[in-house]
Formats: C-alpha cells, sequence, structure tokens
C-alpha cells in the first residue's frame, strides 16, 4: 500500500535548488509536519504528454528504500 499526500504550496518552504530531473527542477524543501524534504517540480511545455511518464517515476519512488535516496511522501 502507498500512500501519496498531496502539499499545497502553502505548506512547503523552498530552500534551494538541488538539482534537474528528467521533468524538471529538484528543491530541498521543509515543511513542519514532515521536517527536511526533496521537492521535485514537474515542468513540460505540454504537462499532459508527461504527466503520465511523471506519475510512473513517482510510483516507483514511492516503491524504493535506499540510503542516499529520500523517502517519498508525497506530491504538490
Amino acid at each position: 500500500l502507498t500512500f501519496v499526500r498531496v502539499f499545497s504550496a502553502e505548506e512547503v518552504e523552498i530552500k534551494n535548488l538541488l538539482g534537474k530531473g528528467g521533468f524538471g527542477n529538484v528543491y530541498k524543501a521543509s515543511n513542519k509536519e514532515v521536517g527536511l524534504l526533496a521537492l521535485k517540480e514537474l515542468q513540460s511545455s505540454s504537462v499532459l504528454e508527461v504527466f503520465e511518464e511523471f506519475q510512473h517515476e513517482v510510483f516507483m519512488m514511492s516503491k524504493l528504500k535506499h540510503p542516499n535516496l529520500v523517502q517519498l511522501y508525497g506530491v504538490m
């Protein structure tokens, strides 16, 4: 069972840019409930074209457990 939480823009504070992924930028951010987190942004000229791929990546990342990866808590 995978739980994905949706964060509003008001619930997160973006700290700085960590890097660029295939779908957009990845930011270091924080949230009062979760603490520090990585925020992955979906950037595309046509969001509908890449949304299914992005959804698949989010699903796969939610299943991964590795010391060098941040656990996926939700989407914004």
